[in-house]
């Protein structure tokens, strides 16, 4: 698919998931037209002189981005939407629980969120952990997509835990108070609330994939599975600052040169993105040592719908049944 923009004379960049969006901006009188797969989803959005971002006048198509809503959307003739993207709306609607807890290792009042799936409030269940709390609550809704997948029959229920941060550029970036403030208080707070089986899942995009797989491998013991989606592996503890654009890429070096960890891996991750080659290098060391992942790639950037069609996937990895 070749995409020709037009911009508009008051444009001076533009802005979109082939340029990683304000990392590398592209000037308006560099812009060449785009020549993505047939299946692309893309979205981009123009600048102005005065740092703006502001909407292409031409495509009224709202990409429905929740970091920038004037975004739009472009989509090619062979793209086709996850079925569970966007559940039905009718669906069945569990209970929800919010806390603030207090925390000796973070500080005080860190939001937290339970969701338990309609009808199995007293029910003894797995519990996948999911970070960037109440923005993947409401943007990824994950909630929405285990009721989908379990009245279809397609997965077994569990408790959904939305963990709060509050600079996760610095929490999720190997934060020694943010891994004990996970093992010595969300932990057992989780399961004083709720009733527990003993298996966990870590679920989290970008740096929250990061943060998931840190916590994995501190403690394999305490968890099943790993779902990244555009998992941040760009990152390592000896960078200074932490830079995920062209950082040392810490868990795979871990993976390669460590003992194998006893855990299963999603990884999912767009084409367009400059996450894909260490996803791939990530995958290719994984399955080196001898490790259950599941690698999935479509033709689309790093923005909350892009990781709407990789969450199904993700959660049927996880929670499946044969």
């Amino acid at each position: 698919m070749r995409i020709t923009l037009t911009p508009p004379p008051w444009a001076t960049h533009v802005l979109s998931d082939l340029s990683d969006w304000h990392h590398a901006p592209t000037p308006v009188e560099a812009l060449e037209p785009w020549q993505v797969p047939d299946d692309a989803r893309v979205e981009y959005a123009y600048r102005d002189a005065t740092g703006a971002l502001r909407a292409d006048p031409d495509n009224p198509r709202s990409a429905e981005n929740p970091w920038w809503p004037e975004a739009r959307l472009f989509t090619g003739p062979a793209w086709r939407p996850h079925p569970l993207a966007a559940p039905p709306e009718d669906l069945p609607r569990g209970r929800t629980l919010r806390f603030r807890l207090e925390s000796r290792h973070l500080g005080p009042r860190r939001r937290l969120i339970i969701y338990t799936p309609a009808g199995l409030e007293d029910a003894y269940l797995p519990v996948v952990y999911v970070q960037d709390g109440t923005g993947f609550f409401h943007n990824g809704r994950p909630q929405e997509v285990l009721e989908a997948l379990l009245v279809e029959g397609r997965i077994a229920p569990a408790h959904l835990v939305f963990v709060e941060p509050r600079d996760r550029n610095v929490e999720y970036v190997f934060h020694e108070p943010f891994l004990a403030f996970f093992f010595e208080e969300v932990l057992s707070f989780v399961e004083e609330q709720v009733r527990c089986v003993q298996e966990r899942h870590l679920l989290g995009v970008s740096l929250g994939g990061l943060a998931g797989a840190t916590l994995a491998w501190r403690a394999p013991d305490l968890f099943q599975s790993v779902l990244g989606l555009s998992g941040a592996w760009t990152v390592h503890p000896g960078d200074t600052p932490p830079d995920p654009f062209r950082g040392r890429e810490w868990i795979t070096e871990r993976v390669l040169t460590e003992a194998s960890r006893d855990l299963r891996w999603y990884l999912g991750c767009g084409t367009l993105e400059w996450l894909r080659d260490p996803n791939r290098r990530l995958r290719d060391a994984l399955l080196a040592r001898g490790n259950v992942v599941r690698h999935e790639e479509r033709s689309q950037g790093h923005t909350w719908g892009a990781w709407r069609q990789l969450l199904p996937e993700a959660l049927l990895f996880a929670l499946g049944r044969p």
